[in-house]
Order: structure tokens, then sequence, then C-alpha cells
């Protein structure tokens, strides 16, 4: 059957917002960016003056209070997301942080694709959600490939779904790609399900003009007009042994499109940052994944071999044969399994990260690596 319903029983409603013209409530809305650059501080930011009822950038605007769920995958909950929100003076009594699904035998990674109903639980236990940041949404797409149109608006759907429901602001942060080709929309990384499905889409982006300088400017809004974008640069706060760095915001709007400063040259992004990042996602809780495998994703992501190879280095990730056919894996040691591992698990005796291979480790890999 078709649950259908006649135009003239709908009871019109206008849109609620979080961010006036920018976070609708309800609603699925995007922020991209390079690494580094900070998206996440963004997200914090915003999580902050939600959490206490604070004053919106530039139009300074009162925001009304409300709780806000946090799902994090990139940063500590101690010594970085914490200490951020108390930078910028978060309300940390209305703030809370998933940090993870519990399972019969052990906790896993939240999974957006089976776990929306403990998320419905979690927020009717509390007062008030008006916003839950998830950051970044591809690390809780569970099984889903982020590439494929059909899963991601499959596994969209109900997340949605549920946002609409309990009235609250669904913000997700993504990357973007390094390819100069197409629009800013299109250099969103993973299916055009994501930005198709949010109904506003922010980029982060670096003022060529200005290094420090960061650019938050409006990709698509499908229920306001195209908003001014903002400034800000980070900085940082110190209190006892403690150092969190914080955004501050300029006090202007700014009138630049998207498009025009990212296909300006000065918009190179620095490719070690995003290769780093992309190792940090792809190996955390101990997975061990096939280089091949890494190599090939990284390419789509323009990531050069040469540049994964020195974040390797950089982070300390190690190395192993996994059989003749499969060829190395890499992985990051003493960093826990996931439960659904099939590799054997790592000794937990190795505590000394070797972060400078020799060249004849280096050989033996490549010989078993295709870059193509």
């Amino acid at each position: 059957g078709l649950r259908i319903v006649k135009a003239s029983d709908v009871i019109i409603r206008p849109v609620k917002w979080l961010w006036s013209g920018i976070l609708a409530m309800g609603k699925l809305v995007i922020i991209a960016g390079y690494p580094g650059l900070g998206k996440s501080q963004v997200c914090l930011y915003i999580a902050a003056i939600v959490s206490k009822g604070g004053e919106w950038p530039v139009s300074e605007e009162t925001c009304e209070k409300g709780s806000v769920l946090i799902l994090s995958a990139e940063d500590g909950t101690e010594d970085t997301i914490v200490a951020r929100l108390k930078a910028v003076s978060a309300d940390l009594e209305h703030i809370q942080i998933v940090k993870a699904a519990i399972g019969k035998d052990k906790d896993r990674v939240f999974d957006l694709t089976k776990d929306v109903g403990r998320l419905r639980i979690a927020a009717k236990l509390l007062e008030n959600v008006r916003l839950i940041i998830v950051d970044p949404i591809s690390a809780y797409m569970g099984s889903i490939d982020s590439h494929r149109n059909a899963e991601v608006r499959t596994a969209l759907i109900p997340v949605i779904e549920f946002a609409e429901e309990i009235g609250a602001c669904l913000l997700c942060v993504t990357h973007l790609n390094k390819t100069g080709q197409g629009n800013a929309l299109s250099r969103v990384i993973g299916s055009i399900a994501f930005t198709a499905a949010a109904r506003a889409s922010f980029v982060v982006i670096r003022d060529n003009n200005d290094t420090d300088r960061r650019l938050m400017l409006t990709l698509k809004n499908n229920l306001a007009k195209d908003t001014h974008g903002f400034a800000y640069k980070v900085g940082e706060k110190k209190w006892s042994d403690i150092t969190a760095s914080h955004i501050t915001w300029e006090k202007e709007y700014i009138d630049l499109v998207a498009d025009e400063v990212l296909s300006s040259e000065g918009q190179r992004e620095d490719n070690k940052g995003m290769a780093e990042e992309f190792l940090l996602q792809e190996l955390a809780d101990g997975s061990e994944v096939l280089c091949n495998t890494l190599y090939k994703k990284a390419k789509v992501m323009e990531i050069h071999p040469k540049v994964l190879w020195k974040a390797k280095n950089k982070l300390g990730v190690r190395h192993k044969k996994l059989g003749f056919k499969e060829g190395f894996a890499w992985y990051l040691p003493n960093v826990s399994k996931p439960e659904d591992s099939q590799h054997s698990k790592i000794p937990e005796d190795s505590q000394i990260i070797n972060r400078n291979l020799g060249e004849s480790s280096i050989k033996k890999e490549s010989s078993q690596t295709s870059f193509t």
C-alpha cells in the first residue's frame, strides 16, 4: 500500500531555526572542508552557544538554550573536545558525548545505520535536544559505501526522520576532495546523496590573502537565501596545565563565493594533513587494512602514494604481511581492535613506534603494492 496525505489536510508550518538562515531545526546540515581548518572547532562553538543560550556571530541574536549530543570519531574527549568546549565557555551540563554503543561483550563504534533507536532513547532522556553533531559522518556509516548514492540515501532517511521527529538540527562534518574540477558543492567527499539530502551545506576554507584567516561560506541553502559568509581565526586559551584551541569570529559578514575561493591557486590544501587524517580514520580502533586498499582509496582523494607513505611514517603506522596472496596490511600499534576483526590481535607489548622505517622495508612492501 501507499501512505498518502491530502494536501488540504496538511497544516502549514514555518521553518524553525536554531541559527536564523543557517541552521534549521529538524534538518540535515553539512559542514565540509579540508583537514586542519576548523570544521570541528566551528561545530563545538555552535554547541557552546546552544548549551548556554548564547549569541550567534555577527547578528548577536540570542539562541534558545538546549541540550547537545556530540558524536566525534577523531578527537579525544578529555584532551580535545571538552577542553575546546570549556575554552568557548560552553555549559558542559547541557552537552552529552556519545562514546560508544554498548555491545554484548564489549563496546563498539556507534553505527547510524543500526543505532538510531538508541539515539532516540538517549534524546528522550535528555531535556530539549536542539543540536546533534556527527563528526565526521563517514565514520558512523557502518558498512555503507559512502560513495554509493542509493546506499547513502537509504541510510540517511531514518537519521533525518529522527532529527525531524525531535526537532533537532543534525549537523554533520565531512571533507572536501582536492580536484579543481566542478563547483564547490561537487567537491564534497562521498556520495552526492549527502549534499542532496542536506537542506543547507557550508564550506570552511582558508583565506587566500591571509593564511591565518578562515572563511565559512555557503555551498547551498534550500530553506533561506544564500547568506553572507563568516570569517574567523583559530587561537589558544590556557588555564592550569591545559591548552585548548578555539575560534574567534570577526564582527562583520563577508561577501565571497565559495566556488571562486576554491578555484583560485592559493586554495591548495597541504596534502600531508589530509593523508594523516585519512590514515587515522581508516586505521581507527586498531583496524588492519590492506595497503593496496589504502592506496586505492587515497588515490580517489588525490593523495599521492609518496605523501601517504610519509604520513604512515610520521604517525608510526606499522605494516605486517598477512599472507602470500593478501600481501601487507597497515595498522596503528597499541590500539584496541574492533569486535569483528578477522586478524589476530596486535601484541600489546609493542611500546616503541618506529617512525623511520629503513629503505629495505620500503622496497619489500612496495613489491607487494600497486599504486594504480
